[in-house]
């Protein structure tokens, strides 16, 4: 009874996101909150790998990924996928640090202005870690949700 109530109420809200009326009959989308964060328009579904080398093959021959950005000596890895400006990022696992687990995903959203991000975060209540830059490659900031799932920004270098 729990599972058909639960789907009910899944469709029904779902319903309400994605088909509000309007006059001419089309669905019209939700309305957005304003947000302080200057979106770049890029997407990285992060992950840490036990073999980067294995994982960087998988994804190639398996999904039909290509190497977008190659920085191997820092152990780091971004492949294509067949969704315009949505990459996949292999990380290699640090072996001195705790266990590498599946569903361990980091979603990072591209920014174009990083520091004013973090503030815009900080002003919310939201947990931020401080900003890393991997100097003439990227400035990352790392923050969590309410259930501490961590999220991850970027800024491109500018160079």
């Amino acid at each position: 009874m729990w599972k058909s109530l639960v789907v009910v109420v899944a469709a029904v809200v779902s319903a309400g996101y994605v088909a509000v009326a309007r006059e001419d009959g089309a669905a019209k989308a939700p309305e957005r909150k304003a947000v302080d964060i200057r979106w770049e328009g890029s997407v990285i579904a992060a992950r840490v790998v036990k073999d980067l080398e294995a994982s960087m093959k998988w994804y190639q021959e398996t999904l039909g990924c290509e190497v977008f950005f190659d920085f191997r000596q820092g152990g780091w890895v971004e492949l294509t996928t067949p969704v315009k400006n949505t990459l996949i990022g292999l990380q290699q696992a640090d072996p001195t640090h705790e266990a590498v687990r599946a569903g361990d995903t980091t979603l990072m959203l591209g920014t174009t202005d990083i520091a004013g991000a973090e503030t815009w975060l900080k002003s919310r209540g939201v947990k931020t870690e401080p900003i890393v830059e991997i100097p003439q490659t990227v400035k990352l900031m790392t923050f969590f949700d309410p259930d501490g799932h961590r999220l991850q920004l970027h800024e491109p270098f500018k160079g």
